[in-house]
């Protein structure tokens, strides 16, 4: 029998159970997980698949629950947010997949994992999903729907515990639903008067009654403040701040590539979609014609002398989906050297469902809350 301490209104999870955390957003369920997750190093090991933080945050949230140093705990992480975060230090557990949307990676970096930690960790084993929101987000709902039967399918097998995080708000009912049916049980986290509830439904068959919690909150080593002096020093020896906004702007404007299409053959209407699409990544676009007959409408992506990647103009429309006619899902678009060369700091979203457009926004406003501080603008 796993514990959940006071967190849950039930003595305890059957083994081999998986536990579908669900609810709107901002109502406290990731912590639950997480504070569920840390009481497992007591009794045995954790893994962690994360879909929208680093393996380095994830290890400090749990550290912070479990009152212990992260570097200490029978802890791995499978990191599905690449390199966005930058390129932190992993620890011997811990392993990256490039993109949420890699199911197969996620899938064999996860095995790997489990045969680590029980080969390490005797005892029992708790598996999160955090979260299958930010992963429906990059994969097709129905390969979310089998991924989490596999998995579930794992925690059975190996008498552990699954949680799994989902919000309620953002996700097609009919995928939710679809979802419930691979899961033991299903903790259910709602708004009430000032904080939130929760209830367990499914764990033999019973439903519990509501009831409000609130999930402590994880300890964090503060560093200690530095003195006048010693800010002091450091700020001399950084880097001068620019002193005004457009200086900023144009610092930024020279770090970024250009995109020249060479013998363009094309029509102005084709020509002009390219350059509204390359504005919006801030990549300047400007044809130029060589003394040569071939190649033809030839994109070349580079950085000054340098070049960065090269494609037929017919294939970069593929790849970017100018024809906004087009039916294809996000997944199914085709991809390029070239768009893969390209810093993306924008996304498209044409002819995007508001479903889609509602995901991004809160996934957006979820990690910004989490960060603690700042000012957030943000919308569609």
């Amino acid at each position: 029998m796993y514990t959940v301490g006071s967190l849950l209104p039930i003595d305890g999870v059957d083994p081999g159970s998986t536990l579908l955390v669900v609810g709107p957003p901002m109502t406290g369920k990731r912590a639950l997980a997480l504070e569920l997750l840390a009481q497992g190093f007591d009794d045995g090991g954790v893994a962690v698949v994360s879909t929208d933080q680093s393996a380095a945050e994830i290890r400090t949230a749990l550290a912070g629950y479990a009152g212990r140093p992260g570097a200490e705990l029978p802890l791995g992480v499978v990191d599905c947010v690449g390199d966005s975060r930058g390129s932190e230090r992993l620890e011997p557990l811990d392993s990256r997949v490039s993109s949420p949307a890699d199911l197969t990676g996620i899938g064999m970096e996860l095995t790997t994992l489990l045969e680590r930690l029980y080969a390490n960790t005797p005892g029992h084993l708790r598996l999160g999903m955090l979260s299958l929101t930010t992963m429906s987000m990059y994969a097709a709902p129905d390969q979310v729907v089998r991924f989490l039967h596999v998995i579930a399918n794992r925690i059975s097998d190996a008498d552990g515990l699954g949680l799994v995080v989902a919000h309620s708000d953002t996700m097609d009912p009919e995928h939710l639903q679809q979802l419930r049916t691979f899961v033991d049980g299903v903790v259910e986290v709602r708004e009430s008067d000032g904080g939130s509830e929760l209830r367990v439904r499914g764990l033999d068959g019973v439903t519990t009654d509501w009831i409000g919690f609130e999930v402590g909150n994880p300890t964090v080593e503060v560093a200690e403040t530095p003195s006048l002096e010693a800010t002091a020093a450091i700020q001399a020896d950084t880097v001068p701040i620019d002193d005004s906004l457009r200086s900023i702007f144009d610092s930024i404007r020279a770090e970024s590539p250009t995109l020249t299409v060479c013998n363009f053959d094309g029509d102005a209407s084709e020509f002009a979609v390219i350059e509204r699409y390359f504005d919006r990544h801030g990549v300047a676009v400007r044809q130029a014609s060589m003394d040569v007959e071939h190649p033809r409408s030839i994109a070349l992506l580079h950085h000054g002398d340098d070049l960065l990647a090269s494609e037929s103009v017919t294939a970069l429309r593929g790849a970017i989906d100018i024809d906004a006619a087009t039916d294809e899902g996000i997944g199914e678009r085709q991809t390029s050297d070239l768009l893969t060369n390209l810093e993306q700091s924008v996304f498209g979203a044409e002819a995007a469902d508001r479903p889609l457009l509602i995901d991004v926004s809160h996934t957006v406003e979820l990690l910004a809350n989490r960060v603690g501080n700042g000012r957030l603008h943000a919308g569609f």
